[in-house]
């Protein structure tokens, strides 16, 4: 049966306290069922050991214990739903920017992988629900140390860890705290308290000198439905969309991944 404990959360954040369990299939899932019973804004859970982890698209995150941070908190916004769209570009910077505090080489990849060359260090996949209670479940992997002294053979060529780029790592529990004292003074920038008046600008202006792909002469992004649009990014949307220039004109992109064209 998987352990639970409490540790102490983020300083001078909302994010207080963490909930660690030894062992779950996903964090964010099991946050989503939290939020529905009425969870707090600000909590936090986090896995040593997760089995059924998902990033976006569907794809899977597995992890050992130790070697990925596998987190996932709950917000409640205020603004409108039609903003939320950013909460993954908020949660890509803190993460971008708290791996190059340590040393690592990363950027950005619309939205919000993390990556160190064409590799992935970092994934994201935020979720929400509405109703009476709106909530938006935060989840983040990323890949702190494999363990020895090289990636398993089967991801070598597309994943890299912060051991790969610090002779000293931190633990899964203090990468997050990191990590959320980001994204708490990001969000208070972007949305307050209230959610009323929200700085769009200067979070676009704060997130696209880290998003490599807005330095793209050309990228595919492939759509949900399999369709493929070929195009030069512009600019980020004020909704946290890519806006591309196509063969059909200017284009808004949100639900779909980009594909960075590599010459």
């Amino acid at each position: 049966m998987a352990s639970k404990s409490e540790t102490s959360g983020a300083p001078n954040s909302r994010f207080v306290t963490f909930e660690v369990v030894s062992e779950t299939g996903s964090t964010n899932q099991d946050l989503a069922v939290a939020a529905a019973k009425g969870a707090p804004e600000g909590s936090v859970l986090i896995a040593q050991h997760q089995t059924a982890g998902k990033g976006r698209q569907g794809r899977s995150w597995l992890n050992a214990d130790g070697s990925l941070l596998a987190a996932s908190w709950l917000m409640r916004p205020k603004s409108a739903p039609s903003t939320w769209g950013l909460i993954p570009l908020i949660t890509g910077l803190a993460a971008v920017t708290e791996a190059q505090a340590l040393g690592v080489p990363a950027k950005l990849k619309w939205p919000n992988d993390v990556l160190v060359g064409s590799k992935k260090l970092a994934g994201i996949l935020c979720e929400s629900s509405l109703g009476s209670n709106p909530a938006v479940i935060v989840g983040m992997g990323m890949n702190i140390s494999w363990g020895s002294e090289s990636a398993p053979e089967e991801i070598a060529d597309v994943a890299v860890s912060l051991a790969d780029y610090c002779d000293e790592p931190p633990s899964p529990i203090e990468l997050a705290r990191n990590v959320l004292s980001r994204f708490e003074l990001l969000w208070q920038n972007w949305h307050g308290d209230s959610g009323i008046s929200l700085d769009t600008q200067g979070l676009l202006d704060a997130y696209a000198p880290h998003c490599v792909t807005l330095d793209q002469p050309e990228i595919a992004f492939s759509l949900i439905d399999g369709t493929k649009v070929v195009g030069r990014p512009l600019r980020i949307h004020l909704e946290g969309g890519l806006v591309m220039e196509t063969a059909d004109g200017i284009q808004t992109l949100t639900a779909g991944d980009a594909h960075h064209i590599r010459t």
